[in-house]
């Protein structure tokens, strides 16, 4: 029996030298170095693009709501506080959404006066645990004092007594409101209640004329 040709055995590799591997565990430490570098730089970029994103959103939310739109205002601030939580800002956004909510109903007729001031002022009792508040709340001041104006002054024309009952609501609460801020002032108010008063006497003064009318009649 013929015997197989013997498979032909390459030579043994040359171990590498000493310095050589040397060389190779520099390169791959390296290699190492540069990746969980740039992995580094882009997890900062990352953030740096997510905190741009959140301090954009909350911008535009204050401005809506130093502007007034207090609807959009409340959508911003709410956006925030969801796409954000993790944010040390999002407890604060999501209070200013709920006062955005509150403030964009001061001025519907339709609501009730005296259920929104009680909503303000647990609001107000929130000043010292929330600085951003107290930054927010002259807008509140201002919108309400607007509107309780515009009530009496149409009060004044109407001789409307469900329209000065409200602002004398709003009245009330302004004057709590600059009392607790500065007792002097109640001088900013004087001519809120000036007009009140005004539309008062007109007011009696035109229920009583209607009284005599009515009694008149009666008598003829």
């Amino acid at each position: 029996m013929r015997e197989h040709d013997s498979i032909p055995m390459l030579p043994p590799m040359p171990k590498p030298s000493r310095r050589r591997r040397r060389a190779h565990r520099g390169i791959l430490t390296l290699l190492v170095f540069v990746t969980l570098g740039t992995l580094a730089a882009l997890a900062l970029i990352a953030r740096g693009r997510y905190a741009r994103i959140a301090d954009d959103s909350l911008r535009r939310a204050e401005e809506l709501f130093q502007g007034g739109a207090f609807h959009k205002a409340g959508q911003e601030f709410e956006h925030f506080s969801q796409e954000f939580p993790r944010d040390p800002r999002s407890p604060s956004a999501k209070r200013a959404a709920g006062l955005s909510n509150v403030a964009k109903s001061i001025d519907d007729d339709l609501s009730d006066p005296r259920r929104i001031s009680e909503t303000l002022a647990t609001f107000a009792s929130d000043f010292v645990k929330e600085p951003d508040l107290r930054e927010r709340w002259p807008i509140i001041l201002e919108m309400v004092e607007r509107h309780a104006r515009a009530l009496l002054e149409r009060a004044n024309r109407s001789l409307s007594r469900p329209d000065l009952e409200s602002a004398n609501v709003w009245r009330s609460w302004l004057h709590e409101q600059h009392r607790a801020a500065d007792p002097g002032a109640q001088r900013d108010l004087r001519d809120l209640d000036e007009l009140a008063s005004n539309a008062l006497d007109a007011i009696d003064t035109q229920e009583r004329r209607r009284g005599f009318d009515s009694i008149e009649r009666i008598r003829s």
